[in-house]
């Protein structure tokens, strides 16, 4: 519901994250395999999520790519508070859109 509370010694500190509600991204990066293939780490980062569920989506779309056997695969997705997916953009590889993959949930609770 993105409030907090927290009991501090006699007093209670309330905290109200409703400005943070939607998800927000960061991309770091590049970085280069050993074979020069440049990449980036994006991150999807949610505080509250939204009607019970967690608002940050990490999506694989390797699977969607039009030389798979099956095209109606939709790819998988990851939906956490906080997710990573690895980014590999087009340029120079062939492709007309970037490849993401590897999509792990990096928060499923906050503490």
């Amino acid at each position: 519901d993105c409030s907090f509370t927290y009991p501090d010694q006699n007093r209670t500190l309330q905290y109200d994250f409703s400005a943070l509600n939607s998800a927000g991204s960061i991309m770091n990066g590049p970085s280069f395999t050993a074979k020069g293939t440049k990449y980036y780490h994006l991150f999807n980062i949610s505080l509250c999520g939204a009607e019970g569920h967690k608002a940050a989506v990490c999506r694989d779309n390797v699977t969607n790519l039009p030389n798979e056997a099956d095209g109606s695969q939709l790819g998988s997705s990851v939906e956490a508070f906080l997710c990573q997916s690895t980014i590999i953009p087009s340029d120079g590889r062939g492709l007309r859109t970037a490849l993401s993959s590897q999509s792990i949930s990096l928060a499923d609770t906050f503490q």
